[in-house]
């Protein structure tokens, strides 16, 4: 019998759909979302892209991998901070902040970004690393760097 099964497709609101895996894993949703200025979204498009693969990673199980990506978003904002000939990019960030923010902030959000690289770097430098990381971890992380993003994005914006 030679026969072929086409796809169906529904669609289903969103909300009803988080409702729905939300009740199956015994787990709650929040959807957040980054406020951007219209002018920077062009500049941060790469880095979000790397924070929608993140979340995917994270919807596959691959934890590891969503840290991953978020490590890539980061790296791909810091190309459209201004930097000096003989700055490395890390330098300017820190001084991007530095230049845009009071500098008691911006040291502690320095401190920030520089303790989640750590752990963005683990999977992606470890052979086997001894301790994975979970769900609840990818998905900190990725809102660690999507809050960095939206901080990096609205300074760049009011640059401008």
């Amino acid at each position: 019998m030679d026969a072929e099964v086409r796809p169906l497709r529904v669609t289903i609101p969103r909300d009803v759909w988080l409702d729905y895996v939300g009740r199956a894993r015994r787990e709650r949703f929040e959807v957040l979302e980054i406020p951007l200025p219209a002018m920077v979204a062009p500049e941060l498009s790469l880095s979000f892209e790397m924070l929608r693969k993140a979340r995917a990673a994270v919807d596959r199980g691959e934890f590891d991998q969503a840290l991953i990506f978020c490590r890539q978003a980061l790296e791909a904002s810091r190309e459209h901070l201004p930097a000096r000939p003989k700055e490395s990019r890390e330098e300017a960030a820190s001084l991007f902040l530095q230049s845009v923010l009071p500098e008691d902030h911006a040291e502690h959000y320095a401190r920030i970004i520089a303790a989640s690289k750590k752990l963005m770097n683990r999977p992606a430098h470890l052979q086997s690393d001894p301790a994975p990381f979970t769900r609840s971890e990818a998905n900190f992380v990725i809102g660690v760097t999507a809050s960095v993003l939206g901080l990096v994005g609205w300074q760049l914006g009011t640059r401008s």
